[in-house]
């Protein structure tokens, strides 16, 4: 594994017309994000040159990558600089209107031999370099934060934000959802947009771990046409400074959003997030919603403190015995309990295999497999997606994968069940 840098002294600057960037083409994903801020950050400390040079374990070690494999950053380069179009609009001083394009890389170029570290050079493409020299209106980052934040989607809205940290209004800039969706999802595809899955997935979870980790908070503003949200932007809120000499932790960002939608705080949910493994944390959320759910029982009145009993008890009853109607959720056997959560991350695995032996398909096989499942008939939200831009929506590659991985293996038998278990015990 790499060392990953600790200094917050790791700062960069970005033009503000770089910042919120939409992809035209490809896809701008987590390692593709940190490795083009990295790159930056070393392009601006080294100068205005025309090439640019570093060993491959320094620029792995800044974006927290577990992998020096020339092959994995080929990969990415490829995509920087013929995968992803970018494309942006300025305003000069004389009020003329500029639109324009450009790659994220002009070149990339990796050296390996025996005997001497890889090492890794590269050119930016003449927009880019342009704006690397006049900073005129710019925002500072850390590269830091950049691989404190889990997602893609998190990294995006941090930066956007970021922009706004300092503006006396507080506020983001105000645009339709589907402004927002290809610069906070980093795709460039086409699909419908259902908004409330949007939100589910990608803005709340993003929000929840922004406001853990940076020093803002940011909070949704939603305005509607009818019934209908037809426009979002946020509010950029600084937080008071702490002295901190020890690194921030880091939070998964859809658990923490999980743990707040019970009524909890962000810094009650932090807590909870430090002190529990995060599939305890799931199980405990899952106990507290069907207790919730039993509309035979009294009410519950705060799904946050039953779920803060929850984790102190260990999946147990407070000392004086429940009613019968609740014993069956609160008594739930721990081997239920276990027993469900190993299904779960063995079903996760088998998804992500399936997928994977889907990738090495020629394409002839993959459209037959493809035409195969929509034989079956799925819901037809994800006929729709799959038909207009095949699996890059990803709840229609998520049902498509389940579909393969259940043709290919079937349900897992017991034995297949205690030996990933011993797998997962035994470690990597």
């Amino acid at each position: 594994m790499t060392q990953k840098p600790t200094s917050d002294s790791e700062v960069y600057s970005r033009t503000n017309e770089t910042i919120g960037i939409k992809p035209t083409s490809g896809t701008l994903s987590l390692i593709v994000r940190r490795l083009f801020n990295v790159l930056l950050y070393i392009s601006q400390k080294d100068g205005d040159i025309e090439t640019y040079r570093r060993p491959l374990i320094e620029i792995m070690a800044h974006i927290e990558y577990n992998s020096n494999d020339a092959k994995l950053l080929k990969d990415h380069f490829r995509s920087m600089m013929n995968g992803i179009l970018v494309e942006w609009n300025s305003v000069d001083a004389k009020g003329t209107q500029t639109w324009e394009a450009s790659p994220l890389l002009a070149h990339a170029r990796i050296e390996s031999s025996e005997n001497r570290p890889t090492i890794v050079e590269w050119s930016l493409p003449k927009p880019i370099r342009e704006r690397l020299r006049d900073l005129t209106s710019y925002t500072r980052f850390s590269l830091q934060m950049h691989t404190r934040l889990r997602t893609g989607a998190s990294v995006a809205l941090y930066e956007i934000c970021a922009r706004y940290a300092t503006n006396p209004s507080q506020l983001s800039v105000r645009a339709p959802v589907s402004w927002w969706h290809p610069r906070l999802t980093g795709s460039s595809s086409e699909s419908e947009l259902v908004y409330k899955y949007f939100k589910r997935d990608v803005i709340r979870p993003s929000v929840a771990e922004i406001n853990v980790q940076a020093d803002f908070t940011v909070e949704l503003i939603e305005y509607k046409a009818g019934n209908r949200v037809d426009e979002i932007q946020f509010r950029v809120i600084p937080k008071e400074r702490h002295d901190d000499d020890g690194e921030s932790l880091r939070y998964d960002g859809a658990l923490l959003e999980k743990v707040t939608r019970l009524g909890l705080s962000v810094e009650e949910a932090k807590r909870v997030c430090e002190k529990h493994d995060g599939l305890v944390v799931l199980d405990a959320i899952a106990l507290t919603e069907r207790r919730a759910a039993i509309t035979t029982a009294e009410p519950l009145h705060s799904k946050a403190a039953y779920f803060t009993a929850t984790l102190s008890k260990g999946y147990t009853a407070n000392k004086k015995a429940p009613p019968k109607s609740q014993q069956r959720v609160l008594d739930l056997p721990l081997v239920d309990v276990e027993m469900g959560r190993l299904r779960e991350a063995f079903n996760a695995k088998q998804l992500n295999e399936a997928f994977g032996y889907f990738k090495e398909l020629d394409v002839t096989q993959q459209r037959a497999e493809i035409e195969s499942f929509l034989s079956t008939k799925p819901e037809r939200d994800i006929s729709a997606a799959i038909k207009k831009n095949s699996l890059t929506n990803m709840v229609a590659r998520t049902a498509f994968s389940g579909w393969l991985a259940a043709k290919l293996r079937g349900d897992p038998s017991s034995d297949e069940l205690l030996e990933f278990a011993l797998q997962k015990k035994a470690g990597p």
